[in-house]
C-alpha cells in the first residue's frame, strides 16, 4: 500500500512540475536500488520525463490536461484565489483519503463562495489522497487565474487525471 501511495505521490509530482515548467531533479526508485534509495534527474521536464520513461517502462505523467474559461470578462464562475488557497491549505491538512463514488462529483471544500469539487467518471469507487486533490487544484490557482482590474485574482478551471477523474476549482454559493 505504501508503493502504491509513494507512486501516486510520485506521479502527481511529476505532473506538477510538468505544469510549472521548471528545471526539475526528480528521484525513482529502480530494481538495482533498495526502495529508499534514489536515482536522480535533473534538467528541464522535456529532457527528464524522457530519460524516466526510457528507464523505467510505463512511467506517465498523472495530469492529462488543464483547462481555464475563455478570458471573456465573464467573472460569473470565478472564485477568490485567496479563498481557494484556504481551500487547498485544509485539503492537505486532512492527512486523509478523499473517495469518490462511481460516476459522480462532490464537493471536497468550500467557503466564502468557493468551491473544489471531485468527479469520477469511472465505474468503481477511487480514493486519491485529498493532498493530490489538493495538489491538482494548486496547479489550477497557478494556471488559470485572472486578474479583475484593482481585485484580488480570481480562478476557474478544469484538471483531468489520466484515470479518468477530475478537480473543478469554481465560485459557488455556500
Amino acid at each position: 500500500m505504501k508503493l502504491i501511495t509513494f507512486a501516486n505521490t510520485l506521479a502527481l509530482l511529476a505532473s506538477t512540475i510538468y505544469l510549472l515548467a521548471t528545471q526539475v531533479a526528480m528521484a525513482l526508485p529502480s530494481p538495482e536500488t533498495h526502495l529508499l534509495q534514489r536515482v536522480n534527474h535533473t534538467g528541464t521536464i522535456e529532457e527528464v520525463f524522457p530519460q524516466l520513461e526510457a528507464e523505467h517502462p510505463g512511467f506517465t505523467q498523472s495530469v492529462a490536461s488543464i483547462s481555464a474559461r475563455p478570458d471573456d470578462k465573464s467573472y460569473d464562475k470565478r472564485a477568490e484565489g485567496v479563498v481557494i488557497g484556504q481551500g487547498i491549505k485544509y485539503l492537505r491538512d486532512l492527512h486523509l483519503t478523499c473517495w469518490l463514488n462511481p460516476h459522480s462529483c462532490g464537493r471536497v471544500s468550500r467557503s466564502y463562495n468557493a468551491a473544489i469539487y471531485t468527479c469520477n467518471n469511472n465505474g468503481i469507487k477511487l480514493g486519491p489522497d485529498c493532498s493530490v486533490i489538493a495538489n491538482y487544484a494548486q496547479a489550477l490557482r497557478n494556471k488559470c487565474s485572472f486578474i479583475d482590474g484593482f481585485y484580488d485574482s480570481t480562478c476557474e478551471g478544469q484538471a483531468w487525471d489520466i484515470n479518468n477523474w477530475n478537480v473543478n476549482v469554481y465560485k459557488d454559493k455556500c
